[in-house]
């Protein structure tokens, strides 16, 4: 009963994150793409993209290893040391040589040159990541520390953000806002990890079996941060800093939504790896076919509203400077709808059946793709390319996916739990247009078409009987004849 209670509990905090994580970059991105407008913000971000790269190689895959080495142990205090002490000094001892390359990298490019006091401050996430030890907290599962001390940050970061920038010269205080709310982490997580862990000298350490588990992680990750991140890279060196900024702003958007339509992934993880590796087969296949239709109830309208109304999505989000952004957005935004599915395809169904070999297959595959795409389209086409790069590789990589379960996609019938969702966006696309139309102003079109497009959406399923929807309604009458 006390497990019941405290997964629950973590389902909450969780949910809070998520809805935190997607509420304060809408909140203050609007200010600060008005405060720093497009080249200034693209500097930062380009910055930013760089410094994540040197990251990742001196973290390699200790982020997602060391969830699962440290869960392994999780009730012995002193293996658990011995393991978190291990994976601390494999993670310094990369970082150190990352910093050294990083430094060579500042002095030698000079692309990176140019901008050689944003790269100084964001080196300083580099030096300090190691300390941070999120892995050992996610393995623990304190998502109650995890989410009181992330909301602490934010709202400090929020605070300094609306009272420190005033205009595109502070790019720099921009920078260190940002790296703040990474070392504010780390500070926090390192002398709280004494509540865990031993700190002190043990000796003895097993470094070498940690190697080869943790390069695996790294391939999936490197794999994953090229066709994620690169886009924003090759923008900086090829087109620059306008460019880099039009995209952030249309990757903020696509971010924000993206987060939602994968939410339901981190809380079924768990479950779906139990059901799995303990070979109950038929639940967990009835799993995720409520995932797949779940992901196409609430992809599919976020998607096709936005696409329809991105023109002014951006300009409130970011302003009229950024009407540049506009198409990229809606290049991005299908991927909200792939990057959904591929969450299923991937993440809840080839992880827990054991197959990270396929997995990987498919996000090397798109990263090639990527690759290919942004060298053949960025120096033509800038942001918009970097976007429609993006949108095929997601669909590549969740068209490999969707090969390797290809029996299980057929046995749960999952085209089917689309029509009703496509049926109702189509009527609620006809409908908002009809309605507001002949608004003018930003804001006023978008109240009054997102009100009648999912208010029309949400109808019609209720009209067609949808089967998840039904269910809903099921349970929320029975807890409410309960109480």
């Amino acid at each position: 009963m006390q497990n019941r209670k405290s997964v629950k509990k973590n389902f909450i905090f969780n949910t809070v994150l998520t809805a935190a994580t997607i509420l304060v970059p809408l909140i203050t991105f609007p200010y600060i793409s008005r405060v720093l407008l497009v080249e200034a913000n693209g500097r930062v971000d380009f910055a930013n993209s760089i410094t994540t790269y040197f990251i990742m190689f001196s973290a390699l895959g200790i982020p997602t290893y060391g969830i699962r080495a440290c869960a392994k142990v999780r009730d012995d205090r002193e293996a658990l040391s011995r393991t978190a002490q291990e994976l601390f000094i494999i993670n310094m001892a990369m970082t150190g040589l990352m910093y050294l390359v990083f430094l060579l990298c500042l002095f030698t490019i000079p692309r990176l040159r140019q901008e050689k006091m944003l790269m100084a401050i964001f080196g300083c996430n580099l030096l300090l990541n190691p300390f941070g030890l999120n892995w050992l907290y996610s393995a623990l599962e304190e998502y109650k520390y995890i989410t009181i001390r992330s909301l602490c940050i934010k709202a400090i970061s929020v605070v300094c953000i609306f009272t420190l920038l005033h205009s595109p010269e502070d790019y720099l205080k921009y920078a260190a806002i940002l790296v703040f709310s990474n070392i504010g982490s780390c500070f926090f997580n390192w002398f709280n990890a004494r509540k865990f862990i031993n700190r002190k000298y043990i000796g003895k350490y097993e470094i070498k079996k940690h190697i080869k588990p943790i390069l695996i992680f790294f391939a999936t990750t490197a794999a994953v941060s090229i066709y994620s991140n690169l886009d924003m890279v090759m923008l900086g060196f090829i087109s620059g800093n306008k460019e880099v900024g039009y995209y952030s702003a249309a990757l903020k958007i696509r971010t924000a939504l993206a987060t939602v339509a994968v939410s339901l992934g981190t809380v079924l993880l768990p479950r779906l790896s139990y059901l799995a590796q303990n070979g109950i087969l038929e639940e967990f296949r009835k799993n995720i076919k409520r995932s797949f239709e779940f992901m196409f109830l609430i992809s599919i309208p976020l998607s096709i509203y936005f696409i329809v109304y991105a023109r002014p999505t951006v300009f409130i989000i970011a302003g009229r400077a950024y009407e540049a952004a506009i198409l990229p957005t809606q290049l991005l935004l299908p991927t909200v709808f792939f990057a959904g599915l591929s969450n299923v395809t991937g993440t809840q169904t080839l992880i827990p059946l054991g197959k990270e070999d396929k997995l990987l297959i498919s996000i090397l595959l798109g990263a090639v793709t990527d690759i290919i795409l942004n060298l053949l389209l960025i120096q033509k086409l800038g942001s918009s390319g970097a976007a429609f790069a993006t949108m095929i590789t997601e669909i590549v990589v969740l068209s490999v996916q969707c090969i390797f379960i290809r029996q299980m996609l057929a046995e749960i019938e999952v085209i089917r739990y689309c029509v009703r969702p496509l049926a109702a966006s189509g009527a609620a696309v006809i409908l908002s247009g009809f309605c507001a139309g002949g608004i003018r102003g930003d804001m006023k079109e978008i109240i009054v078409s997102a009100a009648v497009f999912f208010l029309v959406y949400a109808a019609v399923l209720l009209f067609s009987r949808e089967e998840m929807v039904m269910e809903l309604l099921k349970e929320l009458k029975q807890n409410i004849s309960n109480k």
